[in-house]
């Protein structure tokens, strides 16, 4: 066959990180390996954003970043920087993922990583889901769950209904 140049779409990606007390230890160290391994992913097309959650909702920056080497950079120690205390607000870390548009051409992923289940705002997993289903629209949504205490069949309805997938992982394996 003919040697064709490949085209690859950009993408949209936001890494979702629980920084909730319980992923302390060894949880935090797997989330930040998580978030460095997705960064060196990335291609100059890409645009990411770094959400981190715990009681509150955190930003790297607003909006999308380019991925640029500064940016990249910038990301990295961000991710370094993550320390765990408080409780667990999947809802408002989804809310939050899910607000930024999309421009046609790019391919939107959520990679939302948690250890746990929701003790801060909405905590039925029900209503969750649902909100997110009506906030999503074109993302695809990738489920993390680690550890033992992870409401699992949330993450599974969150990946399943937002065409992703759900992976679980001990707090021994690594990422």
């Amino acid at each position: 066959p003919p040697n064709r140049a490949s085209h690859e779409t950009p993408r949209d990606i936001v890494l979702v990180i629980d920084v909730s007390g319980s992923m302390s230890g060894r949880k935090i160290e797997q989330a930040r390996a998580a978030g460095r391994q997705l960064l060196q992913s990335l291609t100059p097309t890409d645009r990411f954003r770094l959400i981190d959650f715990s009681s509150d909702v955190r930003s790297f920056r607003d909006g999308w970043s380019a991925a640029t080497g500064g940016n990249l950079r910038a990301a990295a120690e961000y991710l370094d920087g993550l320390r765990a205390t408080g409780g667990t607000n999947i809802q408002g870390a989804l809310e939050e993922a899910l607000v930024a548009d999309t421009p046609d051409g790019r391919l939107p992923l959520v990679l939302f990583l948690t250890d746990g289940a929701p003790t801060v705002g909405e905590t039925r997993p029900e209503a969750i889901a649902q909100r997110a289903a009506d906030l999503r629209r074109q993302r695809r949504v990738f489920t993390f769950g680690i550890g033992a205490d992870v409401n699992a069949a949330l993450l599974e309805q969150l990946a399943l209904q937002g065409r992703g997938t759900a992976t679980f992982l001990r707090p021994e394996e690594s990422v």
